[in-house]
């Protein structure tokens, strides 16, 4: 089950995850559910730049451009109400989807 209060963030988290996916041609159901693992070396820390919300589709880019096989678990997550301290704002995907964009091409034409 999938708790979620305000409708306005579950439509922007599938945008961000539709965009992700074209750019990168995969097939992600949810890029900002923040439950992520991954093998330590598809993701450097010394290439990770940015320190915001970003972050997570950074670190995502960069595994994606490295690793061959992606698996989706199913897990339960219950949203949180900003009086729980939900931070995230609308404002903060022009970031996101800038982070996206920008890894995107650069790892487009980086060539390790």
């Amino acid at each position: 089950f999938t708790r979620v209060h305000y409708f306005w963030h579950k439509v922007g988290n599938r945008a961000l995850t539709l965009i992700f996916n074209i750019l990168n041609n995969t097939t992600f159901t949810d890029i900002y559910s923040c439950y992520l693992i991954y093998r330590r070396k598809l993701v450097p820390i010394e290439k990770i730049v940015t320190k915001g919300w970003e972050q997570h589709g950074e670190i995502l880019s960069l595994a994606v451009k490295k690793g061959k096989v992606f698996y989706e678990v199913p897990i339960t997550y219950c949203g949180r109400s900003f009086d729980e301290g939900k931070k995230i704002r609308a404002r903060h995907t022009i970031a996101v989807i800038w982070i996206i964009i920008k890894m995107r091409f650069l790892l487009l034409f980086s060539s390790e």
